[in-house]
């Protein structure tokens, strides 16, 4: 998701983010209601929005760390 990674995100609304995801893959599968939450990301190849949000939050403090150190950013950070 674009911008995950600077976003304060709750748990409240990753939970959200979560069952609308899940919303989504049952439609795109035709698989009912009830099917596995892990099924769905199991055959759909994906991962919780809450380790996507740690991997993006990660992946943007090594990219300011590696910036060079006249850029506001990484003065900033």
């Amino acid at each position: 998701m674009f911008g995950m990674n600077v976003m304060a995100w709750n748990g409240g609304d990753l939970e959200k983010l979560e069952v609308l995801q899940y919303r989504v893959g049952r439609l795109a599968l035709g698989a009912p209601k009830w099917t596995a939450a892990e099924a769905l990301r199991g055959d759909l190849g994906w991962s919780l929005c809450s380790e996507r949000m740690v991997k993006a939050v990660l992946n943007y403090k090594v990219r300011i760390e590696r910036m060079e150190n006249k850029r506001w950013v990484k003065r900033i950070f």
